[in-house]
């Protein structure tokens, strides 16, 4: 089988004492890590690859994961500025939701996934609530295979309010969807479930979705404590607060991803590190529909995982993670007098080894022997770059997307010198106008400002 030696490269293993070698070489082989090392590779090595790249200038990392975003929502962006939620909800995604067609979602996903590619993503975790028809939510994995992206799948269900759905036959949905996906799409796709919130789910149809997945073993991702008025207003309906709900549901374990968690008190922080739940944020989306900012320090130092995720692009306006990493250890740094601050190391680990073992299902993934050969290489000769005494500090603090040299997922190349290969990126963009303007003028009965100007 060929094999394939990177040499000359800093190389930022991620492991667990934040092993670099500089300059260094990764090999790999049949998409997995077969070796690495600091300075020239063994000649062993080095004769028996079939390809060898030279990397000066280049930061290897393991690839970055975006652990939470509705893909989707990339033809909805743009449309209004920012919060509340509930206003967003009922003026955005509500209308662009009823009115996307399977297609159009299939060119959204598409179009979502070759930025997050740009921005160094090798997987994501696309919590997925378009489930109008299978069409729609098969559209969403065959982006995934199209883009050669990794995705963990969160099947979003609800049994209140619209497109509500019962338990059981949302297991159905999901057990097609694992036999359809898991296998052809060559290990790319994984499934969980996806219950939106606790308001829309019902404490009984929670209590089954949820034992549906544990039976399973597979994640259950879903919306906690975004807002201080879903918290106020769980407390109001049950006495309890939402993550001391979940509990009591025995909903609350390894598997179990608590999405925003911003509004969670020290009792509840608590409960999360002792089931061993995981928390994913979203910084810059919280911040756009002014739902608060994260203890994310206190939750780290806690002993709890945290990844980061961008959330959906209308929520966001954009899906660069670089720019979310930035915006999350800016935050951290604010009241408390800087005492939650949180590292650019810790931040780097919260987009590449702990995301990564959502999407890997088991420990999290540095760069060792036997690892998926996913790496995301970052130019460290920039002007935004240089120096780069400290890598985790200028990709933290100062690299942007268009420093992302190339992307790597089970060692096909999806991004090479800031080209995609995986797709026709041009034809891509075409059809994402044309679609957009299609879906504006469905929702709001008028062309999209940039279709008139071209008219």
């Amino acid at each position: 089988m060929p094999s394939t030696l990177l040499t000359g490269a800093l190389v930022c293993t991620m492991d667990e004492t934040m092993t670099v070698h500089s300059p260094g070489w990764i090999s790999f082989e049949g998409g997995r890590i077969s070796g690495l090392g600091s300075g020239a590779p063994p000649i062993p090595t080095m004769t028996g690859c079939s390809e060898v790249i030279d990397c000066p200038g280049l930061a290897i990392l393991p690839g970055f994961v975006n652990a939470h975003t509705h893909l989707c929502q990339s033809l909805m962006r743009g449309e209004v500025e920012g919060g509340p939620l509930e206003r967003w909800l009922l003026e955005v995604t509500r209308p662009y939701g009823n009115a996307i067609s399977a297609e159009e979602t299939h060119l959204a996903c598409c179009l979502s996934l070759v930025e997050n590619l740009r921005c160094g993503v090798v997987g994501v975790v696309q919590h997925h609530k378009l489930t109008m028809s299978q069409a729609h939510v098969d559209a969403a994995a065959s982006a995934a295979t199209r883009a050669g992206m990794r995705m963990l799948l969160a099947r979003g269900w609800r049994d209140r309010g619209p497109r509500s759905e019962n338990p059981d036959a949302a297991a159905e949905e999901v057990i097609r969807l694992r036999e359809k996906w898991e296998r052809s799409s060559c290990g790319l796709v994984a499934l969980g479930v996806g219950p939106t919130s606790l308001e829309n789910c019902s404490d009984e149809g929670l209590r089954r979705v949820v034992a549906f997945a544990q039976q399973l073993d597979i994640p259950v991702h879903m919306h906690v404590s975004e807002t201080a008025n879903e918290v106020s207003s769980h407390v109001e309906r049950t006495g309890r607060r939402p993550v001391d709900w979940l509990e009591q549901l025995g909903a609350l374990g390894p598997n179990t991803h608590l999405v925003h968690a911003v509004w969670i008190s020290d009792a509840e922080v608590e409960l999360i590190a002792r089931a061993g739940a995981q928390v994913v944020h979203c910084p810059v989306s919280n911040a756009f529909l002014s739902a608060g900012v994260a203890r994310v320090g206190h939750l780290v130092r806690s002993g709890i995982s945290v990844s980061l995720g961008t959330d959906g692009a209308a929520s966001n306006a954009s899906q660069n993670l670089l720019e979310t990493a930035k915006f999350a250890a800016l935050s951290t740094k604010l009241g408390n007098g800087g005492r939650d601050a949180l590292t650019a190391a810790q931040i780097l680990r919260m987009m590449t080894t702990n995301p990564a073992a959502l999407l890997n299902r088991g420990a999290p993934t540095a760069l060792r022997a036997g690892a998926p050969a996913d790496f995301t290489l970052v130019r460290m000769n920039t002007v935004r770059t240089v120096p780069s005494i400290r890598p985790d500090l200028a990709i933290i603090y100062r690299a942007c997307p268009s420093d992302v040299h190339s992307v790597f997922v089970g060692g096909r190349r999806l991004l090479v010198d800031g080209r995609i290969t995986s797709l026709d990126e041009e034809a891509l963009i075409r059809e994402c106008r044309q679609a957009a303007d299609a879906l504006i003028m469905r929702v709001y009965g008028r062309r999209s400002l940039e279709a008139r100007e071209v008219a």
